[in-house]
């Protein structure tokens, strides 16, 4: 399977969605936490629609749950079906408790910052999770590299304007240099609209 899918990628990206994940030898099921991560964040990051896919997965991991999942694994994982715009409220779920159970210790300033653009994106309003990435982020300041702090306003604003809760915001000289980031880029669509 693994030959096939290098093959698909070679061929170009319109050729992923020939590969059903359930065609993989044992299925998503002999897939590890890294290898689940991967292929959606693969398919997100082609910008390749693949629904089925992405349910099997979501399927998957909350079957198995996420106790093998490493901080960047649920970070690019959220992203991934954030950026394929495919809610799946049971994997966020799992997601934002196996995270919070763990602390976000291991969370760098980018996985921090993608799992706060997910949360955004598809409107998953988990009280635990943001303010534990809003006090991590605060943690991680000087690391952020420049799309963490626009995937941060982005959040902010979603925090702010839609889900209306103040007290989740990050400090206002963080909010400012986010606000910052973003402003100094040319306009282009966000996910968000």
């Amino acid at each position: 399977w693994s030959c096939r899918f290098f093959l698909a990628c070679s061929a170009g990206p319109g050729h992923l969605h020939a590969l059903p994940a359930r065609r993989a030898p044992g299925g998503l099921g002999a897939f590890n936490a890294q290898e689940l991560a991967n292929t959606v964040w693969a398919f997100a990051k082609a910008e390749q629609r693949a629904p089925a896919l992405v349910e099997a997965v979501a399927d998957e991991a909350a079957r198995r749950g996420l106790g093998e999942f490493k901080a960047q694994e649920l970070a690019n994982t959220a992203w991934a079906f954030a950026k394929a715009e495919q809610p799946a409220p049971a994997l966020f779920e799992a997601v934002a408790e196996e995270a919070v159970r763990r602390g976000l210790a291991e969370f760098n300033s980018q996985n921090i910052a993608n799992t706060m653009w997910a949360l955004a994106v598809l409107d998953v309003r988990h009280a635990g999770l943001v303010a534990a990435c809003t006090t991590r982020a605060a943690e991680l300041e000087a690391s952020l590299r420049p799309e963490g702090p626009r995937q941060l306003h982005q959040a902010q604003l979603w925090i702010e304007h839609e889900w209306k809760r103040p007290d989740l915001l990050l400090a206002p000289p963080l909010r400012a240099q986010c606000r910052s980031a973003m402003s100094m880029d040319a306009p282009s669509p966000s996910a968000l609209q």
